[in-house]
């Protein structure tokens, strides 16, 4: 019975500390306090809190990769350098007409859902590139320009390079 009540307590404090944080977050992102958007700020963090611990999400982020930041820096850095490539890129085969539209699956190694949250958020944030689905371990993309088999493997090795391997090392 003591061992039930600690867990809703901790539950209890561990939610309310979340709610906090995300509504900590919302009067910063808005950078203006006025009376709507405090009360409407309990009222969408109060949603995402509940609808968290009602479906039973988890943010499967190991303690161990906090003690990675040079890993974390670098797959930010290059998810910038991606980005600032790939919209060059992505302009280039608009203007010349060049563009033919695939969807390939992708097999990755990644197992915890948090990696394949990056990893899909990762390759829809480099403009050539739109992550449509994850489904146990493949992910399905949509790649603006993909000619050949090689294309492919190209756009493979280059998403294993520059976003799963970081992401391995981090989450597993």
């Amino acid at each position: 019975m003591k061992k039930k009540i600690r867990n809703f307590f901790e539950t209890f404090l561990g939610t309310l500390f979340g709610w906090g944080l995300l509504y900590l977050l919302w009067l910063v992102l808005f950078r203006e306090i006025n009376p709507v958007i405090l009360v409407s700020g309990v009222f969408v963090t109060g949603s995402v809190v509940f609808l968290y611990n009602r479906f039973e999400l988890a943010v499967d982020i190991p303690p161990r990769s906090l003690a990675r930041p040079l890993t974390w820096i670098k797959l930010f850095t290059s998810l910038v350098v991606g980005i600032a490539k790939s919209t060059v890129r992505t302009c280039y085969i608009i203007l010349t007409g060049r563009v033919k539209g695939k969807i390939v699956a992708y097999d990755t190694e990644l197992e915890s859902g948090t990696g394949k949250l990056f990893l899909i958020n990762s390759i829809t944030l480099t403009p050539i590139t739109i992550g449509i689905l994850s489904e146990k371990n493949l992910v399905y993309i949509h790649h603006l320009h993909l000619e050949d088999r090689d294309d492919y493997k190209t756009a493979v090795d280059q998403i294993r390079s520059t976003f799963e391997e970081p992401l391995l090392k981090l989450l597993g």
